[in-house]
């Protein structure tokens, strides 16, 4: 049976990956292709038997797909000589995979192990199958030496790549839109480039942090070497008083550039972003944000909202953000700033 799994495993690891998918960008889709430009070391360990090391094979085998290169260690081998092992490796992450019946108390020892040698190291643990308490099997881990805990192979994935991040070294600026010049002209047009805040557009932000309940909900535009912040609900008081910051550092300007609704699920798992210092300083791990288009169409800027935790952004919240989006470039095309004189945005109907 084992055998049978390993050859189910070898097969599907040889079929070429899909590249179909339509809608909006989310993280799932932006996991970086590496293509073997990651110098992070890597390995999948075992927590005792096979069925934990056929586990490992498909997560090697799904960073293999994303440019990442991993070693396998095989299963039946002393867990002291599993964590030497990893100390002569030099390896900057491992992934401790652990599938029921394997306990919870095989898998602390091995990451307590892990963890005397090598201080330093990643040590992510993916359990699979049943978990009675996940809160309670973090916590038991954390104290054991474990830095994250997984429960599904996408996370598992997502967490190496992210560690990767840190190997490759700095962020990806978002390209430049190809029709750039007409852009910045339609952006200069507009009465709300040259304006200081408006009571309105503020009411909106607040109305868009409330209606998804997040901590920072920005109006953003974006000029040719900076993102102005034209209205703003939760950034710190240096930040907020400077109103811009350079466009290399821009999570909008990605918006911009892909004139589409931009869902990052979790920034850290995301090549482009989990580099970034200001993301990183403000702990920030979600994004989402919808360009703003000038009357003739060209995306001048973004309505976004960030939170400092990873969240799922499923269709009902993506619509009524790119509703409130329609709205707001409408706003700003339409109506000069400064009188404070129009309604507050509308909110979908089934929002909270």
């Amino acid at each position: 049976m084992i055998q049978g799994v390993r050859d189910i495993i070898e097969d599907l690891a040889s079929r070429p990956a899909t590249t179909h998918k339509e809608g909006p960008l989310e993280a799932a889709d932006l996991l970086p292709d590496l293509k073997g430009n990651s110098d992070l070391k890597a390995a999948c360990i075992p927590a005792r038997a096979e069925r934990d090391e056929l586990a490992g094979s498909i997560i090697a085998h799904l960073l293999d797909r994303q440019g990442l290169k991993v070693v396998l260690s095989e299963a039946g081998i002393p867990q002291s000589k599993v964590a030497a092992w990893v100390e002569e490796q030099h390896l900057d992450a491992v992934c401790i995979s652990a599938v029921a019946p394997t306990t919870a108390a095989h898998t602390r020892q091995l990451c307590a192990k892990v963890r005397a040698r090598c201080p330093k190291i990643k040590i992510l643990v993916a359990l699979w199958g049943a978990t009675d308490d996940p809160e309670k099997a973090r916590q038991a881990l954390a104290s054991s030496g474990a830095d994250e805990v997984v429960f599904t192979l996408a996370d598992a994935v997502s967490r190496l790549v992210g560690y990767s991040t840190d190997v490759i070294g700095a962020m990806v600026p978002a390209p430049v839109p190809a029709d750039e010049e007409l852009r910045l002209k339609a952006l200069k047009a507009l009465e709300a480039y040259g304006a200081k805040s408006d009571p309105t557009f503020d009411r909106m932000t607040r109305d868009l942090a409330r209606t998804f309940d997040v901590p920072i909900a920005l109006l953003t535009l974006i000029d040719r070497d900076r993102q102005l912040f034209k209205s703003q609900l939760g950034l710190p008081e240096e930040m907020a008083g400077v109103c811009e910051i350079p466009r290399e550092s821009s999570v909008c300007a990605h918006a911009v550039y892909s004139n589409a609704l931009l869902v990052v699920e979790d920034i850290a798992a995301d090549r482009r972003f989990a580099n970034n210092p200001m993301l990183k300083k403000l702990k920030l791990r979600f994004y989402a944000g919808v360009p703003l288009r000038a009357p003739g169409g060209q995306p001048v800027g973004a309505l976004c909202i960030l939170d400092t935790k990873p969240r799922h952004f499923g269709e009902a919240e993506r619509r009524i953000l790119t509703i409130m989006g329609d709205v707001m470039s409408d706003e700003i095309g339409s109506h000069p700033l400064g009188s404070g004189s129009r309604p507050p945005m509308p909110v979908a109907a089934g929002a909270t």
